[in-house]
């Protein structure tokens, strides 16, 4: 740990996204979990903007699972950071949806209330999120409570940003940015859904869809990665 100057013992990979890998960490033998990146393109601006968040110190709402400190090693490229391990009980709110026996209409409105806070707080505190969805989003029905991972992707409202968005959830004026870039990147299927969904993004916002397109990728702006 950087600030600190203590050493964590890595073990399993709990979790990997397009970003870097999730692994479950000890210090003198207490539970955290470790987000390591991978080396390329804007790491020098997500350490920058991730040292800012653990300046901050506590979280604008106990919701977000927030950076404790930076990680570095010396035998592997990258850097990440050390947060809390969140807990097994919470599932991501996908999971929670698509099960066939609901959680009670309270446990929805109660949880729904909880990320309304969470994001206000961070509103609040001039800062925004940029990599909302549903996996990101993780609840415990049982006791109602929110937790929101991949924090990240928080920065300053109306700053610079390397992610502004994942596609289902991003506003339709992120479409209208001269600065947006879109990358998908995963499974061939999910290709076709994903475009569908930008279109209706799009058309929410009197857009054009597929002339838009075009010229995303004609400008470079618009990389589909799928495998």
């Amino acid at each position: 740990m950087e600030r600190a100057g203590a050493p964590l013992a890595v073990e399993k990979r709990i979790g990997e996204g397009g970003q870097g890998v999730v692994h479950v960490a000890r210090l003198n033998g207490a539970p955290f979990a470790v987000k390591w990146f991978r080396p390329g393109l804007g790491s020098d601006e997500m350490r920058a903007s991730i040292t800012a968040l653990i300046q901050r110190g506590r979280p604008p709402h106990p919701a977000f699972v927030w950076p404790i400190d930076l990680v570095s090693s010396g035998h592997a490229p990258g850097f990440g950071y050390v947060m809390p391990l969140l807990e097994p009980r919470f599932v991501s709110l996908a999971q929670l949806l698509n099960q066939d026996l609901q959680p009670s209409f309270r446990v929805i409105t109660t949880i729904g209330r909880e990320l309304v806070d969470a994001f206000a707080a961070l509103h609040s505190a001039g800062l925004c999120y940029r990599d909302i969805s549903f996996g990101n989003l993780r609840v415990d029905p049982a006791a109602s409570e929110a937790a929101i991972i991949d924090v990240d992707n928080i920065g300053v409202d109306g700053g610079n940003a390397l992610v502004k968005g994942t596609g289902p959830f991003m506003a339709p004026e992120l479409l209208r940015d001269e600065a947006s870039y879109i990358y998908v990147c995963g499974v061939r299927g999910m290709e076709a859904g994903v475009l569908e969904a930008l279109g209706e993004i799009a058309a929410a916002g009197g857009l054009g869809w597929e002339a838009l397109a075009d010229r995303l990728r004609g400008e470079g702006r618009l990389h589909l990665e799928t495998y």
